[in-house]
């Protein structure tokens, strides 16, 4: 990359005083894992799991960059489970419902997600997918993802925006904990975008289930990678409960993601998705290659359909 090339080893990019970032995560799984817990984490080692990221996509993600998946090479994108502390610290709820027609709760437990990395590089610049992913219609930038989409902004959306454009964020010098009572939004609304959605999912092979909330938070700003400073987008996501079909079949027990964007070059964004989901079907394996193969080929198309959007080969009306 040659962006911006930075002649300091300390992060100076938000308008905060240098500071050194601890050592970035060394495996996929470590930073996957690592921006789980660091997402909301001070500037310093938000950026180191950034780094991470970038480190493995460099060395080994390449290798899976634009590559569909198959039942022979479905292990390739298949990550380690999530563990109760990468999670421990968002709102979600401590007892979920695990079956339906047996009205039965049960304690969470992460390690039962099924996770998956997808790579894709997207025809356009950081801050115009950015746009697009900050739209509220969500089922019409992905109209095959979602039957329905809607949502609200805890935090504003036009002042997030309005900083990728001028470069200028709000520094985050500590952790924060934004789902608190009395968190005040306004003084990270450059940095940290909040949203609450209603979503209801197109059928995934023969699952369908109900429109469900899902929590969606947005991290951005201008990072250093690899001694160049470069424009980033990070999503995090979590439904608090579970979600389930009407006849009880099929369900979404819990799901987790983590996606991160990154500015690779002129009119170039490589985006990676972490995807971990726990699934109940009575009619499909959720836990085979089949539903491996068809999670990475899904997080690939949304990738291609945003380069689509980006070029004008896909039209999506204005808002």
């Amino acid at each position: 990359m040659n962006h911006r090339k930075l002649g300091l080893g300390c992060i100076c990019v938000l308008s905060m005083a240098c500071s050194q970032p601890p050592p970035a995560p060394e495996s996929l799984n470590e930073a996957v894992q690592y921006m789980f817990r660091e997402f909301y984490a001070a500037d310093p080692e938000f950026q180191a799991g950034v780094q991470g990221f970038m480190n493995w996509y460099n060395t080994d993600g390449k290798e899976i960059a634009d590559v569909q998946a198959d039942l022979n090479t479905a292990h390739k994108y298949t990550l380690d489970p999530l563990s109760l502390e990468d999670v421990a610290h968002l709102p979600l709820d401590d007892e979920i419902l695990l079956n339906v027609k047996d009205d039965l709760w049960g304690a969470r437990d992460p390690s039962l997600a099924i996770g998956v990395i997808s790579v894709g590089s997207m025809g356009c610049d950081w801050k115009t997918a950015e746009r697009y992913l900050t739209r509220p219609d969500q089922d019409t930038v992905f109209n095959s993802d979602w039957e329905s989409y809607s949502r609200v902004y805890l935090s504003s959306e036009e002042a997030f925006l309005a900083a990728s454009e001028a470069e200028s964020f709000d520094a985050m010098p500590d952790a924060v904990a934004p789902w608190t009572d009395g968190f005040d939004h306004d003084s990270l609304s450059k940095t940290l975008l909040r949203t609450v959605n209603q979503v209801d999912p197109s059928k995934v092979l023969t699952s369908n289930i109900e429109a469900y909330e899902l929590n969606l938070d947005l991290r951005h700003g201008l990072f250093e990678v690899d001694d160049s400073e470069v424009g980033a987008l990070a999503i995090l996501t979590y439904n608090k409960g579970a979600a389930w079909g009407s006849g009880g079949n099929d369900g979404l027990v819990q799901s987790y993601s983590v996606e991160l964007n990154v500015e690779t070059g002129p009119n170039q964004t490589m985006r990676m998705l972490a995807v971990y989901a726990q699934a109940e079907s009575a009619a499909t394996d959720t836990d085979g290659a089949l539903a491996y193969t068809y999670a990475v080929n899904k997080s690939l198309k949304s990738s291609q359909r945003m380069s689509e959007v980006c070029s004008g080969e896909a039209e999506v009306p204005e808002q």
